[in-house]
């Protein structure tokens, strides 16, 4: 571990070659890029939910008024039974 050049011996160099070889390859780190993706994800389902509210919303008050403006006027038969 604390081999510095000067004192490096091929022997010790051929030596730390083969320990590397023998450990493979170096594994990649998904710690990053998951939090990366998971926060990217975070935010389009963040920005889709609030563009679904709102269109919900939108057409909650396009149709509103629709259902809302039905006028009885004082005098009608609307919505009484017939009596005679």
């Amino acid at each position: 571990a604390g081999d510095t050049v000067e004192d490096l011996t091929v022997e010790r160099a051929a030596e730390l070659l083969q320990d590397r070889r023998d450990r493979g390859p170096a594994k990649k780190s998904a710690k990053k890029s998951a939090k990366k993706s998971a926060k990217k994800s975070a935010k389009k389902a963040t920005k889709k939910a609030a563009a679904k509210t709102a269109t919900k919303k939108a057409a909650a008050k396009k149709a509103a008024p629709a259902l809302a403006t039905t006028v009885v006027k004082k005098g009608t038969s609307r919505g009484r039974k017939a009596t005679g």
